[in-house]
């Protein structure tokens, strides 16, 4: 399973390349980074997301839970306010099971 999540990575790279706007493909990579293991890459990925689209409710929701997992609770807070916020705003809804892996 990792080589095809390490392929997923690199085609999301080259994705970004050529699209370093696209949202979804940043919280894409940061998933499959993050099974991999590689949290703080997939932070890194999940924050470009949110930051080119703060709406983004399953990159909000990413993004709190995996600073969460390494203890790093400076953008939690903020980040559970614009996610309540983009999901009344929006009226989405956001999937539970983001939080179970």
């Amino acid at each position: 399973m990792t080589g095809a999540l390490e392929d997923a990575v690199a085609g999301y790279r080259t994705a970004l390349s050529l699209r370093p706007e696209y949202a979804e493909a940043h919280r894409n990579l940061g998933s499959a980074l993050r099974r991999l293991g590689r949290i703080e890459e997939a932070v890194a990925a999940l924050a470009t997301a949110v930051a080119l689209n703060p709406g983004y409710t399953e990159a909000l929701a990413q993004l709190a839970h995996q600073l969460m997992q390494l203890c790093d609770w400076r953008m939690v807070d903020d980040l559970t306010t614009q996610l309540i916020r983009a999901v009344e705003d929006q009226h989405a809804a956001v999937y539970p099971f983001v939080f179970l892996t």
